[in-house]
């Protein structure tokens, strides 16, 4: 599995690219299992892992998955209320 680590982004940049990708459907949220899982198992993402160095930092947790095809794609956790979000980033 490729290793990866979590790294900090801009809350309002993470949100433009979001609207920006919700409506061209280039988001996955985590209810669309199919695309979800396949998405992670791809590029090695462990979720868990992921999910548990978030829950350190924030929270409350939500996850999306960016897949436009380009350098922003990839698996942010972020949280509304505290306008923190955090990116799986593999190295």
């Amino acid at each position: 599995m490729a290793r990866a680590k979590v790294v900090e982004v801009d809350y309002p940049t993470f949100l433009d690219l979001l609207r920006g990708t919700k409506t061209s459907g280039q988001a996955i949220g985590m209810h669309e299992i199919d695309r979800w899982g396949a998405y992670l198992e791809a590029r090695g993402i462990n979720e868990s892992m992921a999910m548990a160095i978030a829950r350190q930092r924030l929270e409350s947790v939500s996850a999306v998955i960016v897949d436009a095809g380009g350098d922003s794609d990839g698996l942010y956790l972020y949280s509304d209320p505290e306008e923190i979000c955090l990116r799986v980033v593999s190295i």
